[in-house]
């Protein structure tokens, strides 16, 4: 504790010398990532990179999507703001697995980001950052990362994508000697992975061959040994702003500690997500209608109900504009499952939300607003910053 009050307490003069209103760090709720996942098996002939989460493609992992008690993690970079944003992306977040003797290993998310998805960045990396290295800087505007969290760094995986919002092109990238079991991972756009951006929701589908994910006496011809494991982090990005890490302002959701925005440095453990291969078959159906719509995979209009007004976030549901009370702003969203939620923010930045289910039930709560010098966030004025590169915070249980 002494040690992030030390860091903190530097970080504090730092930005009172700049007065940068700027902050990065990561945050975990319930203390570590407890989150397991199943992966099941899927028929290969519906496994296709097509942008949709297809019946029977997939298997969704089950999420605690309560910011008070989730072990997902939270991370941020720009505005403090970005903080909140996390928060409230986590109930916009869907994360998915299966494997088949085809594709291998695959891994598909959903997103709905908080704004209009921006993404103008290119492959081949950030100019300036390591130029025989891709990295993934494209993820400071949105996209998806996973990696496999091997104890030995050379038996992981590592890759993060995205998409060009004004050329269509898909981004790829990667980090030296993180290409898992075999060495080497060649993957072809398209084919191995795509992204695909419908109003404010972003899909992103990729495929790993079993032979980069799992040691070789975990594999038997194509197929996983029944009940072996793989420690994971996947995480997906808004924000929008900016270009890589220039005038970027980034908020995450990740299963995983080493997810996106964090540094193992700073936890005293490091819990990543645990998936179990099985023999067991995505079943059929299962799936069905997470391509959006209020009628279930309907395209369009925002895939996720009707748009509120410009600004707000949409939840899958509509939304109302902010009103101002002179002392405060009061926010509403109705998601599609009938439950209402209101946000009261005062002008200190505490926030009261309201939660109303469809059969009536009420619960209260009232959010700090985070500050500069809380022992719970690193702050920071950040001039660059890589995917391992960000001061991290968490709270301890008990």
């Amino acid at each position: 504790m002494k040690k992030i009050i030390s860091i903190v307490s530097a970080v504090v003069l730092i930005a009172a010398m700049i007065a940068v209103s700027v902050s990065a760090g990561a945050f975990n709720a319930a203390g570590n990532c407890s989150t397991t996942a199943i992966v099941k098996k899927a028929d290969s002939s519906v496994v296709i990179k097509d942008g949709k989460i297809g019946d029977g493609e997939y298997t969704e992992i089950e999420i605690n999507r309560d910011p008070d008690t989730s072990d997902l993690m939270i991370s941020w970079d720009g505005p403090s703001e970005n903080f909140d944003n996390a928060q409230a992306f986590i109930q916009n977040v869907h994360f998915y697995m299966s494997w088949d003797e085809v594709h291998g290993l695959n891994v598909a998310a959903r997103t709905q980001l908080l704004e209009t998805p921006v993404n103008p960045c290119t492959n081949g990396g950030d100019p300036g950052f390591q130029e025989d290295i891709p990295g993934d800087q494209f993820l400071f505007q949105f996209g998806m990362m996973f990696r496999t969290a091997w104890e030995n760094s050379s038996d992981t995986v590592y890759r993060g994508i995205s998409i060009n919002t004004e050329t269509g092109e898909l981004l790829y990238g990667w980090y030296r000697d993180q290409d898992g079991y075999t060495g080497s991972l060649n993957q072809t756009a398209g084919t191995d992975y795509t992204v695909s951006v419908d109003g404010n929701w972003v899909t992103y589908e990729i495929s790993f061959p079993l032979s980069t994910i799992l040691p070789a006496g975990s594999i038997s011809g194509s197929s996983p040994t029944d009940g072996s494991q793989f420690p994971f982090d996947v995480s997906v990005t808004g924000g929008s702003q900016g270009e890589y890490h220039e005038g970027c302002s980034t908020y995450a959701v990740s299963i995983g500690d080493g997810g996106y925005l964090t540094s193992k440095n700073f936890f005293d453990t490091f819990e990543h997500g645990i998936a179990t291969f099985t023999m067991d078959p995505v079943a059929a159906g299962t799936n069905t209608g997470d391509n959006g719509g209020d009628n279930g995979g309907e395209t369009g209009n925002n895939n996720g109900g009707s748009q509120g007004s410009q600004g707000t976030t949409n939840n899958g549901g509509s939304t109302t504009a902010p009103s101002d009370n002179g002392s405060s702003t009061t926010e509403t969203q109705v998601l599609d499952d009938g439950t209402t939620i209101t946000t009261v923010t005062n002008e200190d930045g505490t926030k009261t939300v309201t939660t109303t289910t469809a059969d009536g039930t009420t619960t209260t709560k009232t959010e700090k607003a985070p500050q500069t010098g809380d022992p719970m966030i690193i702050a920071a004025a950040v001039s660059a910053i890589s995917a391992c590169g960000i001061m991290v915070a968490r709270r301890r249980r008990g």
